[in-house]
């Protein structure tokens, strides 16, 4: 016992030296030539605050003109005497517009990195961005770039120039020293050339892995495009951070709307030669004694091994008392044996399937003891997301009663594996009915109706009627299940949590379906009850619309969000209608849950009703905002680098996990 003092010491020692952090940020806007910006050539900042790098007017055509805008503090990127070296991020807003889009357009604009040095060229006006040669081949050494270029040049860009042209494409990159990308990635605008969108430029110092993504606000799909660089061998160790943006022969606008920046560097840059110095021999005298330490962690752990492995395999043959204690399911849903289960199933049969997730699997059964008619979730072994999600369904569901709620009858955890027992719907889920015209009929407004209050009974049960909140953070098609008489129930709780009334919560891992995810839980990491607001509205609009959240508007692919508030826009919104639907339907109502069901869909989350609110006007009980003829495309913080991660669900409720290494 007397070497435990000691190496809980070593222990603390190295968590000081090495995990500890520092975390510098600044945050635009508004810009200001007062706030460390500092402009050169065409940039000025607006009276709204925006930093326009070239012309915006669009009065008049401007060629040949560039714009920069640097912080005006230089950033210490790495430090090769202590070895050190920072992961940072930035997070900026922009927007593109072209005088004339259909004769030409200007070059784009860049975020780069330069020595602190760095001053601009009077000869790059018009070429390179701004910020390189105008030889394709020229070497600018100690310089990166992030370009998001609006012109194709043949000797720069990695795809052919007649296409892109005609394609009306537009391309973003990579680059290392030079106008030539080393990752390349397209995206195309659809109904306009102007750009409005939001970018984010990551790099991780322990993998090299320098990203680019971004989202045009016209562009369904997000884009993407990474390259692998050890920028301690490009860059000096200190640089400067900013903008260009040029237009060569073209008139083209480039505003910077925001611009969130931050470097993340360890805290031992700061520490003192000393503190160093000690930290080497503490950790030299307590090697010894530490590797005895360690050798009689194993031994006592060899000791344990046979009881450990007998307790696994009792595990495994009995039922989870761990899950029945935590779950506190004393009362309510049955314990299942799993012998039960796979009988009723026919051993989980193909035959008997009813969908398939990335959590596992659903099987129609049969209870041999009541002839009950059940459905079975069976959490796939393999899913890594699998017992958290099982706990977390459990947990929340077991203890909720509604009468548009999917009930849970009951659970079963044995060998290894995680079973939950549901009420069986016979009409299966929504989507089943709404998009599957083949072998459903179209389903008429009042039952449509029907199942938009009946959803909306049961998120309010889950946001303020019952002891605590449930923010659902998965509701969509495929998750609200029909009975024989159509009412509506919502299930899946695997990514449901708990939550105070009235406070949201964050979670290091952004979870949900693309397509219904609000923004700012991408963007910022937190959830609450607004977010499923927002899912809610998306739900109504793909009801009213009879068109999925995401899915192809002619030959092109489109969010239906914005897609449905360009009509709301132009004042003809009963055009965007289901057109299955032939007229049958009450036009009040059905223009009241697309006002509504965009209402919800705002990507500020303060300006989205409560679900209360959004089913008052819903039932006529209160009337809805005017809203912006323009859907608005506010900024958020992102989370801070080491906290990204991602679990998204398809529409088929499957399940996709994206990390990052940022």
């Amino acid at each position: 016992m007397s070497l435990l003092p000691i190496f809980f010491a070593f222990i603390l020692l190295a968590f000081i030296h090495c995990s500890t952090s520092l975390t510098r940020t600044f945050t635009f806007p508004p810009f200001s030539d007062g706030q460390n910006l500092t402009r050169y050539g065409d940039a000025f900042v607006t009276a709204e605050g925006y930093l326009d790098l070239t012309s915006t007017d669009r009065n008049k055509e401007v060629t040949s003109s560039t714009g920069w805008a640097i912080y005006a503090k230089p950033i210490t990127l790495y430090e090769a005497r202590t070895g050190f070296a920072a992961d940072f991020q930035s997070n900026f807003s922009f927007e593109i517009s072209p005088f004339n889009a259909t004769t030409c357009t200007g070059d784009g604009l860049a975020f780069f990195m330069a020595p602190a040095n760095w001053t601009h060229k009077k000869e790059y006006d018009g070429y390179g961005l701004g910020i390189f040669n105008r030889s394709a081949g020229a070497n600018n050494s100690q310089m990166i770039a992030a370009e998001f270029d609006t012109y194709y040049n043949y000797e720069c860009d990695p795809v052919d120039f007649i296409y892109l042209k005609k394609a009306g494409l537009k391309h973003m990159g990579i680059d290392i020293n030079s106008l030539v990308s080393n990752a390349t990635a397209i995206w195309k605008t659809i109904g306009t050339n102007s750009t409005n969108a939001a970018a984010l430029v990551q790099y991780d110092s322990i993998t090299g892995n320098l990203s680019l993504s971004m989202k045009d606000r016209t562009d369904i799909s997000q884009r993407y495009t990474s390259f692998i660089i050890n920028l301690t061998t490009v860059l000096p160790e200190t640089v400067i951070v900013g903008f260009s943006a040029s237009t060569g022969g073209c008139s083209e606008g480039h505003r910077i709307v925001s611009w969130n920046f931050s470097i993340t560097v360890p805290n031992w840059q700061h520490s003192s030669t000393g503190l160093q110095n000690m930290t080497v021999i503490v950790l030299v005298a307590c090697f010894v004694p530490l590797l005895i330490f360690l050798v009689v962690i194993i031994i006592s752990f060899i000791r344990r091994k046979n009881e450990t492995v007998e307790l696994k395999e009792e595990e495994e043959e009995e039922t989870d008392d761990f899950a029945g204690m935590t779950m506190n399911l004393e009362t309510g849903p049955k314990k299942f044996r799993y012998t039960e289960l796979t009988a009723a199933t026919n051993d989980f049969g193909e035959e008997g399937k009813l969908g398939q997730g990335g959590f596992g699997g659903v099987y129609r059964g049969i209870l041999r003891d009541t002839n009950e008619v059940v459905a079975v979730k069976r959490y796939s072994k393999g899913s890594s997301q699998g017992k958290k999600e099982y706990v977390a369904e459990v947990t929340v569901i077991s203890r909720l009663r509604h009468r548009n709620l999917v009930r849970l009858i009951g659970w079963c955890h044995e060998r290894g594996e995680f079973l939950l027992v549901y009420e069986y719907m016979e009409g299966g889920s929504l989507d089943s009915h709404l998009f599957n015209s083949k072998t459903c009929p179209v389903l008429p407004w009042a039952q449509r109706m029907k199942v938009v209050l009946g959803l909306g009974s049961a998120v309010l049960y889950l946001h303020e009627e019952w002891e605590k909140c449930v923010v659902h953070r998965d509701i969509k098609l495929s998750n609200v299940m029909v009975d024989s008489d159509f009412n509506a129930r919502l299930g899946d709780f695997g990514l449901a949590r708990l939550a105070n009334h009235g406070f949201a919560a964050r979670t290091t891992m952004i979870a949900g379906t693309m397509g219904y995810l609000a923004p700012e839980c991408a963007f910022t990491g937190k959830f609450s009850t607004r977010s499923d607001v927002y899912s809610f509205g998306v739900v109504l609009l793909e009801i009213a619309t009879g068109r999925k959240a995401t899915s192809l508007i002619g030959e092109e692919e489109a969010c239906l969000v914005e897609w449905t508030w360009e009509f709301y826009g132009l004042g003809s919104l009963m055009e965007a209608v289901d057109e299955r639907l032939k007229s049958e339907f009450d036009e009040q109502e059905m223009e009241r849950t697309m006002v509504v069901g965009l209402w919800c869909v705002h990507p500020d989350p303060e300006r989205r009703p409560t679900i209360r609110e959004a089913i008052k006007a819903l039932s006529l009980q209160a009337n809805v905002p005017s809203l912006p003829q323009k859907m608005p495309m506010p900024f958020y913080t992102p989370l801070p680098t080491s906290e990204f991660g991602f679990l998204f669900t398809s529409s088929s409720s499957g399940t996709t996990r994206m990390s990052t290494t940022a």
